[in-house]
């Protein structure tokens, strides 16, 4: 999309092609980290207090907050 765009002017806003071709990289790696690591667990903890099931979680001697986000 951005060669698209490029092909046709040299500067988007004072964004050369270079430099918007890493921020959309950066922001596609952001998406990619998100949808893999922390989307699945904020599904599982939705899941748990639903359930009821995360009271298991809070009660362990461990960091609740650690054993929440790291589970899977």
């Amino acid at each position: 999309m951005l060669s698209l765009v490029y092909s046709h002017t040299t500067e988007l806003n004072g964004w050369k092609e270079s430099e918007a071709a890493v921020a959309a990289r950066g922001a596609d790696s952001a998406r990619r980290f998100i949808h893999t690591f922390i989307q699945p667990n904020m599904e599982l903890l939705m899941q748990d207090v639903q359930q009821g099931t995360l009271d298991y979680t809070l009660t362990k001697p461990e960091d609740s907050q650690v054993l929440i986000s790291v589970r899977q």
